[in-house]
């Protein structure tokens, strides 16, 4: 679609909703380009402008641009991250291109007009318009057709925004690419595979870029303390590869409205999980294993046995180096499921087959079948460790994928003893000792 190229006015209703930007009612004020890349997609945390924690996270850089100016005629460029990015139209309630009157003669209607555009950009936002189309997440097409339709603004100050939890899983920066995000040397390799393509690497030489919400990923898509800087570090490698001084890239702005797949017409397009860096037990003596999705009410895995090898790969080359390093040590297989009753059991029996099916996957890796110990506990988890399916009366299927799965704790972790602990789950622990 045709990139709307509407006053600085929307510039400033962006940046006065976001606490990006500041400055409003001064009479001689510059022009500015901004580029908004805004992800609307699958496993991720939704940015609305009623999230009051990611407003307030926004707002830290306030004071950077306070001083800012803005006038009518510069512009924006708002930019879909999915599958396919892609430039998009702002609507106004009519469904019509948004324009906005330049005719203002007096600060109190200029301002009393911002207002009323301000809604209606946040209302375009917020809506269905944003939503992802297309499956799985291209940043780097995205990070192009933004700087694209920067360059079209040659004599404005520029900006470039992204609204994004910086997972992406196609394209140039694929699944692949992140999943090795961990390894300095081969992302250095990768940056310099990129540079030496002549003007490939969209320049950001004269873009102050922001980037907020990194890392704030939803169920099936998960993050370690560790990912999460890893993913930071990465991008602000990549960003500074594109020519950006000192890109300001934030996460941790936890949101409040996930976004969950689901294969009707008006729900999200598929973005594939992906396993971040080489696998190793952090301080909570935990491993999470790739998502081993079962089907519902059975032991049988929801994809094929060799494609779930696959995918564990770097986990188990990692417990197989723990345990040999610590010959005394045993591993703990916890397995869960879903429940159809908001705070119920589950069912144990099901939830122990399945933990010993991925038991014996393991086991054919070459994990030593006497080092790994499965215990099943159903849906008996704490509630800071499980996804709720259940809302108002209605069963989730989408949401209860997440709690049909396995994780890998030592002895000591944090998390295995909260479950031990949980109701009377002990008894199923009794193979510990």
């Amino acid at each position: 679609m045709k990139t709307l190229r509407v006053p600085a006015s929307l510039l400033l209703i962006i940046v006065i909703c976001c606490g990006l930007f500041a400055g409003c009612g001064k009479e001689e004020t510059t022009p500015i380009a901004l580029a908004i890349i805004y992800g609307n997609h699958a496993n991720q945390n939704r940015y609305e402008h009623s999230d009051s924690a990611k407003v307030t996270a926004l707002k830290s850089v306030n004071d950077l641009l306070k001083n800012s100016d803005f006038v009518y005629d510069g512009s924006v460029a708002v930019i879909a991250a999915d599958g396919q990015p892609r430039d998009l139209t702002i609507l106004n309630t009519k469904g019509n291109p948004a324009k906005f009157q330049q005719d203002a003669n007096s600060p109190k209607i200029k301002r009393e007009r911002i207002t009323a555009y301000t809604d209606l950009v946040w209302k375009f936002l917020d809506s269905d318009a944003t939503k992802a189309q297309y499956p799985e997440v291209d940043l780097f097409k995205a990070l192009t057709a933004a700087q694209q339709a920067l360059a079209e603004s040659s004599d404005l100050e520029k900006y470039l925004v992204i609204l994004d939890p910086g997972v992406s899983t196609k394209g140039d920066i694929s699944w692949k690419i992140m999943e090795s995000i961990d390894n300095p040397k081969a992302t250095e390799s990768f940056i310099e595979q990129l540079k030496s393509i002549p003007d490939y690497l969209p320049d950001l030489s004269d873009v102050q870029v922001y980037w907020y919400g990194l890392n704030d990923v939803a169920e099936p898509q998960t993050l370690s303390r560790n990912a999460e800087n890893q993913l930071i570090s990465f991008w602000e490698a990549i960003l500074t590869a594109c020519g950006a001084k000192n890109p300001i890239v934030k996460g941790n702005t936890r949101g409040e409205t996930p976004n969950v797949y689901t294969e009707e017409d008006d729900g999200y397009p598929t973005v594939r999980p992906v396993t971040f860096g080489t696998v190793t037990f952090g301080i909570d003596g935990k491993i999470d294993l790739p998502k081993v999705i079962f089907k519902p009410d059975l032991d049988v895995l929801k994809d094929d046995e060799e494609s779930v090898k696959s995918q564990m790969t770097k986990q188990v080359q990692a417990i197989i180096e723990y345990l040999a390093n610590k010959p005394t040590e045993k591993l703990y297989l916890v397995g869960t499921t879903a429940t159809k009753t908001r705070g119920g059991d589950g069912d144990v029996d099901l939830s122990q087959r399945r933990a010993n099916k991925l038991r014996q996957l393991l086991i054919s890796m070459g994990v030593p079948a006497d080092r790994i110990v499965a215990v099943g506990v159903g849906a008996r988890v704490p509630k800071d460790l499980r996804v709720e399916e259940n809302s108002n009366g209605n069963f989730n299927t989408i949401l209860a994928e997440a709690n049909r799965k396995a994780a890998v704790y030592t002895r000591d972790s944090e998390e295995l003893q909260k479950i031990q602990a949980f109701k009377d789950n002990a008894k199923f622990f009794s193979t510990m000792d």
